[in-house]
């Protein structure tokens, strides 16, 4: 079902992304994967070759409007179809539920969450 099939996943140089990446890549599935570093997006795909996958790895922050963009040029100039597109790319705030509220609420750095958990998936969207 998914054989043949291409994925974006942001978020792939780390945890839930990178697992989703690997997952997909065994299922047959070409797999563009971007993380916030490159490095780290090639950590992954350097994973899925060794596995056999075929995967490509991109640098993109999803909380900055002009590195999504980039990055969907950058896909686009290399002709990616999109068939699935995975949502990963994450930050999240150590403590109990009420102290990070707190700090989310009351600090500079809500506007970054805010821009990859709310802006990003948006931007991704609009750019694929």
């Amino acid at each position: 079902m998914l054989k043949g099939k291409r994925a974006i996943v942001t978020g792939g140089g780390h945890d839930f992304g990178q697992a989703v990446s690997v997952w997909l890549a065994r299922e047959g599935v070409k797999v563009d994967l971007c993380a916030r570093k490159q490095a780290d997006a090639q950590a992954s795909v350097d994973i899925i070759h060794r596995e056999g996958g075929t995967a490509r790895a991109y640098q993109c922050d999803i909380a900055h409007p002009d590195s999504v963009r980039d990055f969907s040029a950058q896909l686009l100039e290399d002709h990616t179809p999109v068939d699935v597109l995975v949502l990963s790319a994450a930050q999240w705030l150590e403590g109990a539920l009420g102290e990070a509220m707190r700090f989310v609420l009351t600090q500079p750095r809500s506007c970054h969450i805010n821009a990859i958990h709310f802006q990003g998936p948006t931007r991704a969207d609009v750019g694929a």
